[in-house]
């Protein structure tokens, strides 16, 4: 009798030794798939990272090309301030010989410019495209300056037969951001609002502009939402437009 109650509890013992046994190792399976998990979690973070990190240095590439073709813009549009472009419409205009004797006499009766004050003047590509501007350099920016507000005031102006427009001579980086400009300067220029286009027009982007309310001063504010190279960023101008009483 003894003997079978011990053997009892050593077969009880062994069953409660085996069921733990199998409670670690289904613990134990538990542990290894939560690894397993975690082994795939931190793989799909690392692989997060590393598109991350590849975008950041992209960004931080295209940031760095950026300011690069803006400073070449700008050393190209400080390198051509003595320089007037004359535009004709349609064909080039027909001037088949001495074309700096022509346009020298053209500015002297137009702009009273001396020959002395004009550096060289030819012929100047636009990129295949027609016609043909006329490229003028005087020997100072000051000379440009004078001849070019002159120029502008002149109604249907002509040379050689052809109404011709004179024109500043930037980079083509610089018009082209001024060309997306044009729908607010053409709104500022026939309201008769005074504006200036800094040295840093070529790093922003016009997205909206409206015009508000005046309060508080004879002030129209403008405000213009602009993308500042690869942030959107809303900004007030105030135009000093004084209203005549």
């Amino acid at each position: 009798m003894a003997d079978r109650k011990e053997k009892e509890g050593e077969e009880e013992k062994l069953n409660k030794i085996i069921t733990t046994l199998e409670h670690l190792k289904l613990n134990m399976e538990i542990l290894r798939q939560g690894n397993e998990q975690t082994r795939e979690q931190i793989t799909q973070i690392n692989s997060k990272l590393g598109l991350i990190e590849n975008k950041v240095e992209e960004c931080q590439e295209k940031d760095i090309n950026r300011k690069l073709l803006d400073k070449v813009a700008d050393l190209e549009d400080r390198s051509r301030r003595a320089n007037l472009r004359l535009r004709a419409a349609g064909e080039s205009l027909q001037i088949k010989e001495n074309l700096k004797g022509v346009i020298a006499e053209w500015l002297a009766t137009n702009a009273q410019v001396p020959s002395q004050g004009i550096e060289r003047i030819h012929w100047a590509f636009r990129g295949g495209r027609k016609p043909k501007d006329i490229l003028i350099r005087f020997t100072r920016e000051a000379e440009r300056d004078i001849v070019y507000r002159k120029l502008r005031k002149m109604k249907n102006l002509t040379l050689a037969g052809s109404k011709v427009w004179p024109l500043l001579d930037l980079s083509s980086e610089t018009l082209g951001k001024r060309a997306e400009m044009r729908e607010i300067t053409g709104t500022l220029e026939r309201k008769g609002q005074h504006y200036i286009l800094g040295k840093n027009t070529n790093q922003s982007v016009i997205l909206e502009a409206k015009t508000l309310p005046i309060h508080l001063s004879d002030h129209a504010p403008l405000r213009v939402k602009v993308k500042l190279e690869i942030e959107r960023k809303e900004r007030t101008w105030r135009y000093n437009t004084v209203l005549n009483s």
